[in-house]
């Protein structure tokens, strides 16, 4: 990571001030403080290991709050329904991101639903398995919904099917 003398000084500054309003952590905060105003480039990385690499951007982000909606009118929809027959519950549940492969939307929901209390009733965990396809198959039926945040029995089956597409 390359940071600028101007950039080095701010980051200094304000690890100074950290240094004294978090005393319980003055010692992590001193040592970045030290290593940003002397320059050593090798110790900026430890400097900024709460900091995200990858950024999960707007329209990544829109995404994922639209799979959790469609989760949420699946739920909803399907507790409505007197008659659930062909209708699979573990088909119609979200089952988080997972780590490996959806690993940018693996925390975003955690922090959504959580830190911004919304979505609550989903289940936010990695799923230890590949899902991001499924989901966006998923949506792409529900989008054509008619009401999509009240999809009829068929359309949850027809949604449902769309998470696990048949391959040839």
């Amino acid at each position: 990571m390359k940071l600028t003398r101007v950039e080095r000084w701010m980051l200094a500054n304000q690890y100074q001030i950290l240094e004294r309003l978090d005393p319980e952590n003055s010692k992590d905060h001193e040592t970045c403080r030290i290593a940003l105003e002397r320059g050593y480039e090798l110790s900026y990385e430890t400097c900024a290991k709460n900091i995200f690499e990858t950024v999960l951007s707007a329209e990544e982000c829109e995404e994922v709050v639209a799979i959790l909606s469609m989760f949420r009118a699946l739920r909803q929809s399907t507790e409505e329904l007197t008659d659930k027959t062909g209708i699979d519950l573990r088909d119609v549940q979200f089952d988080g991101f997972d780590g490996n492969n959806d690993t940018k939307q693996l925390a975003y929901p955690e922090f959504f639903c959580t830190r911004q209390n919304r979505f609550s009733e989903l289940n936010v965990r990695n799923s230890h398995m590949p899902v991001l396809g499924g989901y966006r198959s998923m949506r792409r039926v529900w989008e054509s919904c008619v009401n999509k945040y009240q999809p009829t029995k068929e359309e949850v089956v027809a949604i449902a099917k769309a998470r696990y597409p048949k391959t040839s």
